[in-house]
């Protein structure tokens, strides 16, 4: 694993990075295209398209990449929900869906989950004729709470034809549940289906902003449309060509990642604390009080390791640390054994 990325963000926790870093083959692909940056970027590679378009098994008419997966929910909530029409997403969700909607001046309806899971019915329920949007992370970031395929399924059965629903698979890699959502299946038979996907995490491209959008093609072009000029990188593209060629570090990752997430969770249960299954690179622990949880948020900041406070995504209680290598994970521990012992 990449060594300099180790060295770079020692044991910064708070951000769900991949923090091995990318491929080498990312690596080489970037040093051999260096240069011309007093240029404009040109159109991204079509190889990029045609890998995508091979992974979910669609034409590449019905991809459309942004800078990052942020920027196409931003297209989405402003261009697909007017000034007097609404968007939906469950309590707890990222909290980029919240911002982008308060700065679009959107209405949105979030809707209280259950015991850290989305509540499907009460989702159905706040649908009216204005709604035009429904916005569900899967897996769910902070909490790492997945939904399964034949949820998702009958969901979608009820929902109308004319509300699109986005599923941001952006930890979709991670996932080892055998439940998870075939979302290219869903795809197929929904065509009010929006599916996001994005190069930050995993494929450990987070500084080089790259998502991608899977949407029925008058979707996509509506999107695409809206985008901004030069937005995206030449070197973004480069780069993410060369992350998702190369799929072998990619399944190292996942393999690791479930292999200290499993010991991290198995562990922090048996010290007493709640934390949350997750399907993601990170772990989810929530308090009876936000001062517990701010008082371990701290002890962790005194011992080296920087956790995220999860306060603006609706979860005052709750505190969020990204997964690592095993030497994270035992820092992870003795520090909060160290709180406990205090």
């Amino acid at each position: 694993m990449n060594s300099v990325a180790n060295q770079t963000l020692s044991f910064r926790l708070r951000s769900n990075e991949n923090l091995f870093g990318p491929s080498p083959k990312v690596l080489d692909a970037i040093r051999q295209n260096a240069g011309n940056y007093n240029l404009y970027p040109g159109a991204l590679p079509d190889a990029l398209y045609q890998q995508v378009s091979a992974l979910h098994h669609v034409d590449t008419r019905q991809i459309v990449f942004g800078a990052g997966s942020v920027q196409l929910i931003d297209i989405m909530i402003w261009t697909f929900c007017g000034a007097d029409e609404n968007l939906i997403f469950p309590q707890g969700s990222f909290v980029a869906y919240r911002l982008l909607s308060e700065f679009h001046n959107r209405v949105h309806k979030i809707i209280p989950t259950i015991n850290f899971q989305w509540n499907p019915e009460a989702i159905l329920e706040a649908i009216d004729d204005k709604t035009k949007l429904i916005i569900l992370a899967n897996p769910n970031n902070p909490t790492g709470t997945m939904i399964s395929h034949d949820a998702i399924e009958n969901f979608m059965d009820s929902v109308p034809e004319n509300v699109y629903v986005v599923l941001d698979e952006a930890y979709a890699e991670y996932v080892t549940n055998p439940d998870y959502p075939d979302s290219n299946k869903l795809f197929k038979n929904y065509p009010n289906l929006i599916i996001l996907r994005t190069f930050s995490k995993i494929y450990a491209l987070a500084a080089f902003r790259l998502g991608y959008a899977v949407a029925r093609e008058e979707l996509a072009q509506l999107i695409n449309a809206h985008r901004l000029p030069f937005a995206i990188s030449e070197l973004s593209g480069i780069a993410a060509l060369a992350a998702i060629n190369d799929q072998e570090y990619v399944k190292k990752c996942a393999r690791i990642n479930a292999e200290e997430r499993g010991y991290l969770f198995r562990e922090i249960s048996q010290l007493g604390y709640h934390v949350l299954h997750s399907q993601s690179n990170f772990l989810y622990l929530y308090f009876e009080t936000a001062d517990e949880k701010e008082a371990l948020r701290l002890h962790l900041l005194d011992q080296g390791i920087i956790a995220r406070d999860i306060t603006p995504f609706g979860h005052p209680k709750g505190l969020r640390f990204s997964t690592w290598h095993h030497e994270a994970s035992l820092k992870v521990l003795n520090a909060l054994k160290s709180c406990q012992d205090r």
